[in-house]
């Protein structure tokens, strides 16, 4: 097992450093200048490319970025008046990992359930009712979805905050339009996995031996059909912990997603460069805690 979590480990990490490599370069390919401004005289414009080290060749530029790098600093923002960007990411991450973990086990829950439960009714109500839940939750994309819930919890009914994030009552409606698409997912996914571990032989041996029917679900039927689920949670999780900028928008949520999109808008090298890294290392973390647990549910993986 020690072997397998080094190999798993080195290969995260040279992951993250090619990302970092490839993000640093891609960034300054694309067309447009960060202090583009008619009120920055040519003056002034000189002055902050000397001050950010833009007029310097690419390759020194690099040099100074991974130096930065491995001393845990990402560098200033450009767009929000030279503000460190580990502290622009410390004060938004809080917010869409709150939201991301409340959306996550809403819909881990909800969509383990429904995976459960039309499996084990196959072609009856409960399964019908599942595929819909399912089918609307791929198909109604998520802004329709948070507008929807303004309008009729918050308007209409009264009940429930249309924006900010203040308190438990204020989670819900984004936590559930966040978490729809990955609910509905995660049905479709276990109840195919479900149908697929039911048939197997030694499920069959184990209902010849007399072994009562809950149990055969615990111990054979749910162990095995998991493995797809885990599989794809790493992935899904780093997504809805880093923010969603629709989701985010929409409720007036001050998380990561917002700061993304504008800096990619003006051009801020450094922002942009910090919150790549930041969400390419947070799923990179995410796949690695996949990967032991999957070793750890099946020994097969270790060898």
């Amino acid at each position: 097992m020690t072997k397998y979590i080094l190999k798993r480990l080195l290969i995260s990490l040279i992951t993250i450093f090619v990302l970092c490599t490839v993000t640093f370069f891609v960034i300054r390919w694309i067309p447009g200048d960060p202090f583009e401004n008619p009120k920055i005289t040519e003056e002034m414009h000189a002055q902050l490319v000397t001050y950010y080290g833009l007029d310097k060749p690419v390759i020194v530029q690099y040099g100074g970025f991974l130096k930065n790098l491995f001393n845990g600093h990402l560098g200033y923002s450009i767009q929000y008046t030279n503000r460190p960007v580990t502290e622009i990411i410390g004060e938004a991450f809080p917010y869409s990992f709150d939201l991301g973990v409340r959306a996550l086990l809403f819909a881990t829950i909800a969509g383990i359930s429904l995976g459960i439960t039309a499996a084990l009714n196959r072609k009856k109500t409960l399964d019908y009712v599942s595929i819909l839940v399912a089918v609307i939750g791929i198909s109604v994309p998520s802004f329709v979805v948070a507008s929807s819930l303004q309008y009729f919890f918050g308007v209409k009914l009264g009940v429930l905050p249309v924006s900010r994030y203040e308190s438990f009552a204020s989670t819900i409606l984004p936590s559930f339009a966040l978490g729809l698409g990955t609910l509905a997912t995660l049905t479709r996914l276990m109840r195919t996995s479900m149908l697929e571990v039911i048939s197997t032989d030694y499920v069959k041996t184990a209902k010849s031996k007399g072994v009562g029917k809950l149990g055969v679900i615990l111990k054979h039927q749910l162990r095995n059909a998991l493995l797809p689920i885990v599989t794809i949670l790493g992935p899904t999780a780093a997504f809805l912990m880093t923010g969603t900028f629709i989701v985010e928008q929409i409720f007036a949520i001050p998380g990561l997603g917002r700061h993304f999109i504008m800096a990619v808008q003006n051009t801020d090298y450094s922002l942009v460069t910090g919150l790549t890294i930041f969400f390419g290392s947070v799923l990179v973390l995410m796949n690695f805690l996949v990967d032991l647990v999957y070793g750890l549910i099946d020994p097969r993986i270790r060898g």
